[in-house]
């Protein structure tokens, strides 16, 4: 990942000298923002034959998916994908892919078609199920399988004749947004530090409110049907964005306290 886009990540410049280190956090903090998703909305496609050995030969078409997403307002993390197909004997291949945070189901019809391939994963509420071109759900048996808490991270799709696992991070694209652009309304990610403890939260944001030191939201009561406000204060929020901005040309704009 280029140092620029860690930077905005994290929250502080990253020099040749900590880069090594910011690299790591940077993957660990995306593979959590993978895992709030596999909880919400997501969308996944891979493209056929395009791996790390070839990726530079298929920049090209790499690079108009990516101007494309982006153009849709989509935030995603650019990933290498392992397959894991069953037949008569095990196949294991990578392909260069896009997790895409919060798509609707219609836009991953338009891009897997758009970009002449044959599926795309989609996932909602936690269920994920692999699709079609056309959008029609391809029929699989489901295998129940406990790979362990790593394998599981990992995991995206668990099915008796197929599973595709998240093999490692490339790169990611995030529409980052000053807190003057958060409006009411508007659903935001928000990686908030608290400055008493330097604990961190990561957290999908309904913005009920927004005041001059923060944002309110509201949080349910996990035990109770009750409700309680939340404050987000803007000193504590390293980096905001929003889901689906309405302005697709928008150009990645930063909200972060870097030191």
């Amino acid at each position: 990942m280029r140092t620029n886009q860690i930077s905005q990540l994290l929250g502080f410049r990253v020099s040749n000298q900590n880069k090594k280190e910011a690299l790591e956090i940077s993957n660990a903090l995306l593979f959590k923002i993978i895992k709030l998703f596999k909880s919400k909305n997501f969308g996944l496609i891979t493209f056929y034959g395009v791996n790390q050995k070839n990726m530079k030969q298929h920049q090209q078409i790499l690079q108009t998916a990516e101007n494309y997403l982006e153009n849709k307002g989509l935030n995603f993390i650019k990933i290498m994908a392992k397959w894991n197909l069953k037949f008569r004997d095990v196949l294991n291949f990578s392909e260069v892919g896009y997790f895409i945070l919060n798509p609707a189901f219609n836009q991953m019809i338009e891009l897997t078609k758009k970009f002449d391939q044959n599926l795309f994963v989609y996932s909602e509420n936690s269920e994920t199920q692999a699709y079609y071109a056309n959008g029609d759900k391809i029929i699989l048996e489901k295998d129940n399988y406990d790979f362990g808490s790593i394998a599981s991270n990992a995991l995206i799709l668990n099915f008796v004749d197929f599973k595709l696992f998240i093999d490692s991070i490339i790169d990611f694209n995030f529409h980052f947004i000053d807190k003057d652009e958060i409006k009411i309304d508007e659903q935001i990610v928000i990686l908030a530090k608290n400055k008493f403890t330097s604990e961190t939260q990561l957290e999908i944001v309904d913005v009920y409110d927004v005041r001059q030191n923060g944002i309110i939201s509201f949080e349910r009561s996990k035990t109770t049907p009750a409700i309680s406000p939340k404050v987000f204060h803007f000193d504590e929020i390293v980096w905001a964005f929003k889901l689906n901005p309405k302005n697709e040309n928008t150009g990645i704009k930063v909200y972060k306290n870097v030191v």
